[in-house]
């Protein structure tokens, strides 16, 4: 269904979430460039800011699985604004905070966008989608953590504590989502093969 079909309700929805997010984007390439960039960091933490770009198109005309995958993928814009407003110092604690405002926004958005065009579907379909978005995100998080320097690097100093905090609250995060997945991933691999065997 696309935005054409939709009610003006549901069109009105569909631009305040894309509008956000093109405000999101422009935001976190500003601050990770010029207005308050993590040394050792680069530029690369700027990239996070594209990461929604390919969804833009899909959320202007409001296809309802564009929204489904922004619900999950916008959930690492509010934790790392989250984190980092309680980490970093200023200047770069005010633009986590509003990250985490907007981010947040998405995210509410996002799913009463969701709920407003929900359908009947497969549970199976459902968690196939919910599982393979978790993946995506902890990819991301992995190679986040192996391409930035580790907080034990010669390059890092004791000046730099607003980047420890958030390497080593990265490391958490990635931890905390890999051990999870890959029990669930057992799990579903179990009950499989226990439903197949009392089948045959």
């Amino acid at each position: 269904m696309t935005s054409s079909q939709h009610s003006p309700e549901l069109h009105a929805l569909s631009r305040k979430t894309s509008y956000a997010c093109i405000t999101l984007i422009v935001w976190c390439l500003f601050w990770e460039t010029v207005g308050a960039p993590l040394q050792h960091a680069g530029y690369w933490l700027a990239l996070k800011g594209f990461l929604l770009l390919p969804l833009l198109p899909k959320l202007w005309r409001g296809e309802r699985y564009t929204y489904q995958v922004l619900s999950l993928l916008i959930l690492l814009y509010v934790l790392e604004g989250l984190l980092r407003t309680f980490s970093d110092t200023a200047p770069s604690r005010y633009f986590a905070v509003i990250e985490l405002l907007l981010s947040t926004l998405i995210f509410i958005w996002v799913n009463q966008f969701a709920l407003k065009t929900k359908a009947a579907k497969p549970q199976r379909e459902k968690k196939n989608r919910k599982m393979s978005w978790l993946l995506y995100a902890i990819i991301l998080l992995i190679a986040m953590n192996l391409t930035l320097p580790s907080t034990h690097s010669s390059l890092i100093g004791a000046e730099d504590a607003n980047y420890i905090h958030f390497k080593t609250a990265l490391e958490w995060l990635t931890a905390a989502l890999v051990i999870p997945y890959v029990s669930l991933i057992v799990f579903y691999r179990f009950k499989t093969t226990e439903s197949t065997s009392d089948r045959s």
